[in-house]
């Protein structure tokens, strides 16, 4: 009887073999197999059908962190250089079977800062820092010692770590005297305190999306509270800044004057300002600006006229390049924004701004009969590649040089109104891959695919399948790594058709081809 692995191997021989014929039908790039980007099993850390379920990607010099499972010691940090041998285990958090669960894993001034757990209560909101080797990971802080029920399901555990300069790391945690408030740390343990209880008392400033500018950093929370008489409360959200002191955290600016909330998020830094979205009670959620001053924070364009609101979201900055040139163009030399809104004509679309409400404009109407609901805008090679619904071809990838006329469909992967969903485009080298679907509405599943283009219809071939069907994406966790794409996707099918045993892959090197 054959082996698993020896199963497993003929299924994605034979799955190339596929992709070949799949792609050559549908009019894209009729390669060899040899041709395409060869997909590779970077190592079954949990031996079997289970899956080890990587998640939580992070590169840190040269090295790829994240958390998995291999079947023995729980959810733990590993790491891997790409190869089968340089895979493994980091360290047992919480030693045996008990997951350590290390989570928001973020590489910040040439370490690694997460959350986790290292006891088998599961209690606490841990705050730790590693070199990427067992002996090099410290605990910084417990936040809220005794804590139970922390994480997803729970009360929020350390997160939203950001570096502010080359010695300080900011981050959001849960204590019992201050509740969910701003944090720094120098990286050590003596150096790990709350800036600030920002919100007095036992509400929460629930701080969000701090972004540096600078010296300081600016972000979302709310300092008071209004209580109604239904048992309601209006909680006053606005923008704030922090230099890591107490004395320089503070509001920046009361956008919805009085005890409304304006509510900024979508935070981005664009030519020395920072870019978010917020309701002044007046233009409803638009985009605006500021330098980190009160005189110098205001409201970039009432792109829909009125209390309505455009709800500009998703902000990426971009450099379009001219066809036939190498370089952006001479009038955006800093680039331009590039984000999703409704300007209450033409529906959810993609628009452009300078930072100026003169540069502010629409790029196309991508569906004339409603929303075309652009997302997942990204640069590649001097142009934004994103999905979107035209009307006509369903949810599809699409392409635009910043102009009108320049905004495209790449290609129409499902044909007709069957919509291939494309998300997590992904840059690696001379390549942009993104994760597709092709659904099966009436079983209410799916079966996903890796996507490779050079940025042209002719270009765009498909690379990977998983073995099954699934009720969601089965390909994550893209990551760019080197000249390696790490991600995550089903190795095999479970008798009733469905994939199963999540691992780590990889296209790159120590493939037989290179990206």
């Amino acid at each position: 009887m054959a082996s698993t692995r020896s199963i497993h191997f003929l299924r994605r021989v034979s799955t190339r073999l596929l992709l070949t014929a799949v792609a050559s039908s549908l009019g894209f790039s009729a390669l060899a197999a040899k041709d395409l980007p060869v997909v590779r099993l970077v190592k079954e850390i949990n031996p079997g059908d289970e899956g080890s379920d990587p998640a939580a990607f992070v590169v840190l010099d040269g090295v790829a962190y994240f958390r998995a499972n291999d079947g023995a010691h729980g959810f733990e940090l590993w790491r891997t250089d790409g190869t089968e041998a340089g895979t493994d285990l980091v360290l047992d958090l919480n030693p045996g079977p008990l997951n350590g669960f290390p989570d928001s894993l973020t590489a910040l001034n040439g370490s690694l800062y997460f959350n986790g757990f290292d006891s088998p209560d599961f209690v606490g909101s841990k705050v730790w820092k590693s070199d990427g080797t067992a002996a090099g990971t410290t605990l910084l802080a417990d936040t809220y010692p005794g804590l139970e029920g922390g994480g997803t399901f729970g009360p929020p555990l350390p997160g939203n770590f950001t570096a502010l300069g080359a010695s300080t790391v900011l981050f959001s945690a849960l204590d019992p005297q201050g509740g969910l408030e701003p944090w720094k740390t120098d990286g050590t343990a003596a150096g790990t305190s709350r800036i600030l209880d920002l919100h007095p008392g036992d509400e929460w400033s629930i701080p969000i999306e701090f972004t540096p500018l600078g010296g300081f950093a600016c972000f979302g929370a709310d300092d008071s509270v209004v209580y109604h008489r239904d048992g309601t409360a209006t909680y006053n959200r606005e923008l704030f800044r922090t230099d890591g002191s107490a004395t320089g955290t503070y509001r920046v600016k009361d956008i919805y004057p009085g005890a409304e909330p304006s509510t900024p998020t979508d935070f981005i830094r664009y030519r020395k300002r920072v870019y978010f979205r917020a309701d002044d009670g007046v233009h409803g959620t638009e985009l605006w600006q500021t330098d980190g001053t009160e005189a110098g924070t205001s409201l970039v364009l009432d792109l829909n006229p009125g209390p309505a609101g455009s709800g500009p979201q998703y902000p990426i900055r971009a450099y379009f390049r001219p066809t036939g040139t190498q370089t952006p163009a001479a009038e955006e030399p800093r680039g331009t924004l590039v984000f999703l809104a409704d300007d209450g004509t033409h529906g959810l679309e993609l628009f452009r701004s300078d930072g100026t409400a003169e540069g502010t404009r629409l790029i196309k109407d991508i569906n004339p009969q409603g929303d075309s609901v652009p997302l997942g805008a990204t640069q590649f090679r001097g142009r934004v590649y994103f999905s979107a619904d035209d009307g006509v071809h369903g949810s599809e990838p699409w392409v635009t040089d910043g102009t009108e006329t320049g905004t495209k469909l790449l290609a129409d992967l499902n044909p007709g109104l069957l919509r291939s969903s494309p998300q997590d485009f992904t840059v690696v080298g001379s390549h942009l891959f993104f994760v597709a679907i092709v659904p099966d509405d009436e079983h209410f599943t799916v079966r996903t695919q890796l996507w490779e283009t050079d940025g042209t219809t002719e270009g765009t071939q498909l690379v990977y399948e998983e073995p099954g069907n699934d009720f969601g994406y089965g390909i994550n966790n893209l990551t760019v790594f080197g000249r390696t794409l790490l991600f995550t996707a089903p190795n095999a099918v479970d008798d009733g058709g469905f994939s199963t045993d999540v691992e780590l892959f990889a296209i790159g090197p120590n493939a037989e081809t290179e990206l």
